[in-house]
């Protein structure tokens, strides 16, 4: 599951920098920064990650179990989308 969460999250970040302008971002972490590619690339490079491996160091924990197969449900509905957005643009 973690494996697939980091995969998603690189897709992801590809998709939204190859869609910027395309769609309107909705998630409100990423929407104030959509427009600069550093902090973007940081957050979803190296603050999505480090949030991963907390997930994987308490991956034992019920919780941490349903968020995760929650989290693997949003990232493949944003990859969804982008790929979407991506083939029609």
């Amino acid at each position: 599951m973690i494996i697939v969460l980091t995969i998603l999250n690189l897709l992801d970040y590809i998709l939204t920098l190859l869609n910027r302008g395309n769609f309107e971002e909705a998630n409100p972490l990423t929407k104030p920064i959509i427009d600069n590619t550093l902090a973007l690339t940081l957050l979803k490079l190296i603050i999505v990650p480090l949030c991963i491996y907390i997930l994987w160091r308490y991956k034992d924990k019920p919780i941490v179990k349903i968020a995760s197969v929650v989290l693997c449900i949003v990232y493949l509905y944003a990859v969804t989308l982008g790929v979407l957005i991506y083939a029609s643009g």
